[in-house]
């Protein structure tokens, strides 16, 4: 998929459990969503209210871009899995 950067909205996010800010990033419906650690000390309900969101955005066909050092939840949340290793993008195989 070939994307113009000149035409592309973003939304990034990186204050952790705050609603506010996540539904602030995604109002004007981004193109691409970043979120940094959205999960993050967030309890059940809440958690499952960003899944709920991040779910909203990729079906209305936004890419989003999840920062997060839980592997469960990333297992969850995303279709495929890039790492960082020795400062180089690496694809992960999500397990099945």
């Amino acid at each position: 998929m070939a994307i113009s950067l000149s035409t592309v909205k973003t939304a990034i996010f990186y204050d952790k459990a705050d609603f506010k800010g996540i539904a602030a990033a995604i109002m004007e419906k981004p193109d691409i969503v970043i979120l940094d650690e959205p999960i993050n000390a967030l309890d059940e309900s809440g958690a499952k209210l960003v899944r709920d969101l991040l779910d909203e955005q990729k079906r209305r066909g936004a890419v989003c871009i999840i920062a997060c050092h839980d592997t469960e939840e990333l297992e969850f949340l995303s279709d495929e899995i890039y790492g960082i290793a020795e400062g180089r993008l690496v694809n992960r195989e999500k397990e099945e």
